[in-house]
C-alpha cells in the first residue's frame, strides 16, 4: 500500500510539472527505499533561466506522506539565490524551527512547505521576472535589467566596498 502511495505522489508531481509552461525537468530521481521511506531529487529549469532544485526525504506516517527533511532551492540564471526553503537545523532561535526560508539578504520563519506550493511560488516569480525582462529588452537598457528584476522581487543589494582593496 505505501509503495503505491509514493508512486501516486511522484506521478502527481510529474503531472503538475507537465502543465507548467516553460518548465523543463532536467532530472527526476524518485527512489522508494522501503514501504515507509522514499527520496526525491528533482531539478527543473524554467525558460532556460531559473532553476528549482528539490530534495525531499519522505516517510509514511499514519498512511500519509510527510517530508522528514527537505530543501527547495530556487535560483536565477546567474546562480543567485531567489529563495530556499529547508529544514536544516541551523537557526534554532527561529520560531518555526527547524523550518525557515532563505531570501537573498535574510532568513525568515515559515511553516513546512510542500512541493506544490513551492512550485506555484517559483512559477509566479518566473512570470514576474519574464515581464521585467521583456520590458528591459524593449527599452534596450540591459545595464539596468538585473536591478529591475531584483527590485520587482523586493530584493536589495548589500555593498561591502569597505572590504575591497583600493
Amino acid at each position: 500500500m505505501s509503495r503505491e502511495t509514493f508512486k501516486a505522489y511522484f506521478s502527481s508531481i510529474e503531472r503538475q510539472l507537465s502543465e507548467v509552461a516553460g518548465a523543463e525537468v532536467k532530472s527526476f530521481k524518485a527512489l522508494i527505499l522501503s514501504s515507509e521511506r522514499a527520496n526525491l531529487r528533482l531539478r527543473i529549469r524554467f525558460n532556460n533561466r531559473e532553476l528549482l532544485a528539490v530534495s525531499e526525504a519522505l516517510l509514511i506516517i499514519h498512511n500519509k506522506i510527510s517530508q522528514i527533511d527537505y530543501r527547495y532551492h530556487f535560483q536565477d540564471e546567474h546562480n543567485k539565490l531567489i529563495f530556499r526553503y529547508d529544514s536544516t537545523r541551523h537557526f534554532p532561535n527561529i520560531e518555526t524551527f527547524p523550518h525557515h526560508k532563505h531570501l537573498p539578504t535574510t532568513v525568515i520563519p515559515t511553516e513546512k512547505p510542500n512541493f506544490f506550493d513551492v512550485l506555484e511560488e517559483a512559477v509566479s516569480v518566473v512570470k514576474k521576472r519574464t515581464v521585467v525582462l521583456r520590458q528591459a529588452e524593449q527599452s534596450k537598457d540591459s545595464k539596468d535589467t538585473n536591478a529591475a528584476i531584483d527590485s520587482s522581487l523586493g530584493a536589495e543589494e548589500l555593498r561591502f566596498d569597505r572590504f575591497l582593496d583600493a
